[in-house]
């Protein structure tokens, strides 16, 4: 007969192994649901590519097909002569001579913006030039010798 001390020690063992083969089967479903879910977002990797290059054969700024998440993870720098700025879209604005002016705003659901001396201004249709312009007109004279303006679509949320 085995001593009751003995018996608890190896009963205790029998747990500890016991939950140790949970711990690992758990973890290995684990495993497999994050194999099966990084599959399934290749797969929509895969088919997004197909669609970046039809719209770039179609003219259109690569990534602004797909989701809203795909988009937001994606952030597209993309300057076109053809793009026409439309609410919801982000914008990156540099003054050269004058950072303080510079800024990120988001156009609003009137198509206008918001900066500083200029107070609201209207970007809706405009292309990323024909803002430059407007802005570097409107500071010149008033606040700049001569502005050196920059404006960057950096997220297409309109479309």
């Amino acid at each position: 007969m085995k001593c009751p001390v003995q018996m608890m020690t190896n009963t205790g063992r029998a747990n500890s192994l016991r939950i140790v083969a949970r711990a690992f089967r758990a973890l290995g479903l684990v495993a497999l649901l994050v194999l099966s879910v990084a599959a399934v977002f290749g797969q929509s990797n895969r088919g997004r590519g197909q669609s970046d290059s039809a719209a770039r054969d179609a003219g259109q700024p690569s990534g602004q097909l797909g989701s809203r998440a795909e988009q937001a993870a994606t952030p597209i720098a993309v300057s076109s002569a053809d793009y026409r700025i439309a609410p919801g879209d982000e914008l990156e604005i540099r003054i050269e001579d004058a950072p303080e002016l510079s800024r990120r705003c988001t156009v609003d659901a009137d198509g206008d913006i918001t900066l500083n001396y200029l107070n609201r201004i209207s970007v809706e249709q405009k292309t990323p030039q024909d803002l430059e312009k407007l802005i570097a007109d409107s500071l010149r004279g008033r606040y700049l010798k001569d502005p050196s303006v920059a404006v960057t679509v950096t997220q297409f949320n309109s479309r």
